[in-house]
């Protein structure tokens, strides 16, 4: 990268008008090139050096993933950050990015300061790798000379280093190894967890107790071998624990120990993509310039109009994003449950409402410990959103929403109370099937709320209801979730 010019950004989206509103966040700090194709940009990327590429997934002829592991697998280019910038937005669509190779990614529709921070971060991010290169390849020369796999994993779970012996037993070039999550890349799906949790007590410090152990790993042509580990962890000078160093052997043939890989069947639905991708993508686009001709027009009556667009806009990507999630939990059969602490999630689900919260001058007041250590999947975050947004919603400005962690036996209970109208005896049974929303006739809404969050509960196989608030008016929202 010269450091004298400005740094090179490649922005590649099939929607013209994306191009040009991302153009307009950065061009006055970088210089911006925009495609409209993958193509064009793998063909670009060969005669041109660029410091950052922005890539959106969903585009005719080699879609984002595909360009980003085209980049990610050619030694001259694998280097260069990649953003994700798309209207998909689950946790797997997130997880396939980073599986792609992508070293970040963003929801559109994409938020100017957002994006302007994560692309400073990643071209000082590119600048620092630039110069750590001739060391790594130093460190790589001394790591081939051992008869053994040797593999170096960093903090954020991604290979650093893997020696010859390792690429040849995993029949895996460095470039498909390096930088990639090495649990995800390498072990099959039944031992990813178990091998993750050894991982993480070596890097809280337990090195003796998880100084050996064994498992299998995924070869490339699909086969199973076992490996026998011998683990240390690496500290710098200061003795911060900076990643693990594990020495490798082949026991496949001693143990005669191989398992079947586990297939999973990913459900695609054309509907679901196209709400998610080319409804929300146009909604985002709309979004973006209203916002930018909200600082140029100076006339009231214009001002007004674009306010009203700004208003309608924002309640109709609410209204894509709430049914896109919810047809996505539909097509769902069950949950990756993994030990979660629900205190910390609840405290930022209460801060992301703070805006809400100072409008309508209320409290929210919070009961128990600070530990409810449960068995879930993070989505769990969905049913607290939406209890204490339809508390402030509902709830007479002053009031109080209190919050509370009960434990109960094997059980966690939380349960959101307010100090609104309350519901009858007669709607507590309905309010949570979809598209129900009783007695609220001053308050328009889709009723996909509490939808979602009996389909999130049914996942976990978690029980969940409103009562009335025992204090006086409101209700009570809660749900229970297994201990972890």
């Amino acid at each position: 990268m010269n450091e004298k010019s400005l740094p090179k950004i490649l922005i590649i989206d099939d929607e013209p008008y994306n191009v040009s509103l991302m153009e307009a966040y950065l061009s006055l700090d970088y210089d911006t090139t925009g495609v409209l194709s993958g193509e064009d940009a793998l063909e670009m990327i060969k005669t041109d050096d660029f410091d950052l590429v922005i890539l959106d997934i969903m585009m005719p002829g080699l879609s984002g993933y595909e360009v980003c592991k085209i980049l990610k697998n050619d030694v001259k280019t694998k280097f260069i950050p990649v953003i994700m910038a798309t209207a998909l937005f689950e946790k797997g669509d997130q997880i396939r990015s980073i599986e792609a190779g992508a070293d970040d990614f963003l929801s559109k529709p994409v938020d100017q300061i957002e994006l302007k921070t994560r692309v400073r971060s990643l071209i000082k991010v590119k600048r620092l790798s630039d110069n750590l290169i001739s060391e790594r390849d130093q460190a790589q020369r001394y790591l081939d000379i051992a008869g053994v796999i040797m593999v170096v994993i960093d903090p954020d779970q991604k290979v650093s280093l893997i020696n010859r012996r390792g690429c040849e037993v995993l029949g895996r070039s460095e470039e498909e190894v390096v930088g990639k999550n090495w649990f995800e890349v390498s072990l099959p799906i039944s031992e990813q967890q178990q091998t993750k949790d050894v991982f993480d007590n070596l890097m809280s410090g337990n090195g003796s107790e998880y100084e050996y152990n064994e498992n299998q790993i995924v070869i490339k042509n699909g086969d199973l071998r076992v490996i026998s580990w011998q683990n240390r962890i690496i500290n710098d000078d200061h003795g911060n624990i900076t990643g693990v160093l594990s020495s490798g052997e082949d026991v496949t043939e001693e143990r005669c120990a191989k398992k079947e890989l586990e297939h999973s069947n990913e459900l695609k639905d054309l509907f679901i993509d196209i709400l998610r991708h080319d409804m929300l993508n146009t909604a985002g686009v709309v979004k973006g310039f209203t916002e930018v001709l909200l600082k140029r027009v100076t006339d009231d009556p214009q001002l007004e109009m674009l306010r009203t667009i700004k208003r309608n806009n924002i309640k109709m990507i609410g209204l894509i994003q709430n049914a896109a999630r919810f047809a996505k939990l539909e097509s769902i059969d069950h949950l990756q449950l993994q030990s979660i602490n629900l205190c910390p999630i609840l405290n930022e689900v209460v801060d992301s409402f703070s805006k809400e919260l100072d409008k309508k001058q209320m409290n929210i007041e919070m009961i128990g410990g600070d530990s409810c250590q449960a068995m879930v999947d993070p989505v769990i975050e969905e049913v607290f959103f939406n209890f204490i947004s339809n508390a402030i919603k509902y709830g007479p400005e002053k009031s109080t929403i209190r919050i509370e962690g009960v434990d109960s036996d094997d059980k966690w209970v939380i349960s959101v109370c307010d100090q609104g109208e309350g519901i009858s005896g007669a709607d507590k049974s309905l309010i949570f099937e979809r598209f129900i929303r009783v007695n609220k006739t001053n308050i328009k809404g889709t009723g996909l709320g509490l939808a979602i969050v009996k389909r999130i509960m049914d996942l976990h196989e978690g029980e969940f209801g409103v009562k009335d608030n025992p204090e006086g008016k409101g209700s009570v929202f809660w749900v229970s979730v297994k201990k972890a």
